[in-house]
């Protein structure tokens, strides 16, 4: 799948050394090719392999431990999407994100794209 620019439509993630690994749904690329050999050593983060996230959902209800889907991965997750959204809508070429506060930095019109107007008797405490 491609967006309009011709780009392949996926993620990079960039490691030390200019290591680029790049996932879209049914392939994944490195560079350099010997990544694919390495592997996850003691000390770094691990996650488990999930092929059904709702059994795994319920599993975790039963079990008490902690989904391969948490909540707080999801959030980063869109968060990082809503904030691309924002940047096209005002074509920006970048965005300063404070995590802590999910607020755009020096920015107050991308701001206002963070939320919108409560509609009806509702109201947030």
């Amino acid at each position: 799948m491609e967006d309009n620019g011709g780009e392949p439509n996926g993620i990079t993630f960039e490691g030390d050394n200019g290591k680029k690994i790049f996932v879209k749904r049914g392939s994944i690329t490195m560079d350099p090719l010997e990544l694919r050999r390495e592997q996850i050593k003691n000390d770094e983060i691990h996650v488990y392999k999930s092929t059904d996230h709702v059994g795994n959902f319920i599993d975790c209800i039963k079990s008490g431990k902690t989904t391969a889907a948490p909540v707080e991965a999801a959030h980063r997750t869109i968060s990082i999407c809503h904030l691309a959204n924002i940047a096209i809508r005002l074509g920006r070429k970048s965005l300063k994100w404070d995590p802590k506060r999910e607020r755009i930095l020096e920015d107050a019109e991308a701001n206002t794209y963070l939320s919108r107007p409560i509609r009806g008797n509702w109201k947030l405490k």
